[in-house]
């Protein structure tokens, strides 16, 4: 009696530990699916934005890939984006950035662009934000301000 226990708790051991070591490729294929999933997600999302604030219709960024606004419409709903159009969507995003940027630079020459660190324009957002401003009117009269400061000399 005492021996048909242990042989069943020793197979029920066996059993479960060898479905744990069966189970392990099936882990880590998962975790990478969901890995991955959340890089697609983010290559969406990406995508979504860029075409909000750079007003760009999906024709439009569909020709830049070489691609049909169709395709485009699947990679933004269920279908994967190949990793090698991936990378050209990211320069193709760069490149219309920095276009837009200088574009805004020569319509105004007026302005002033300023790049600052990520924290540096959470806190300016957080002064403007408390002044009823927005960011670039804020710095506008932050400017001001400082410009009618007397010089010792």
């Amino acid at each position: 009696m005492d021996l048909g226990k242990m042989i069943y708790l020793f197979g029920y051991t066996k059993t479960i530990l060898f479905s744990k070591i069966e189970n392990m490729p099936e882990m880590a294929c998962q975790i990478f699916l969901n890995a991955k999933n959340a890089l697609m997600d983010e290559m969406k999302s990406s995508i979504r934005k860029f075409l909000a604030l750079t007003k760009m219709t999906r024709d439009e960024f569909a020709d830049l890939c070489g691609v049909s606004k169709s395709q485009v419409d699947k990679w933004l709903s269920t279908v994967p984006i190949p990793r090698a159009r991936q990378r050209l969507i990211i320069r193709i995003m760069k490149e219309e950035y920095a276009k837009q940027a200088r574009l805004a630079q020569t319509k105004n020459p007026n302005s002033i662009h300023v790049p600052v660190t990520p924290q540096k324009y959470e806190k300016f957002r957080n002064e403007a934000e408390r002044h009823g401003l927005t960011v670039p009117e804020w710095a506008s009269e932050a400017l001001d301000a400082l410009s009618s400061i007397k010089s010792r000399s």
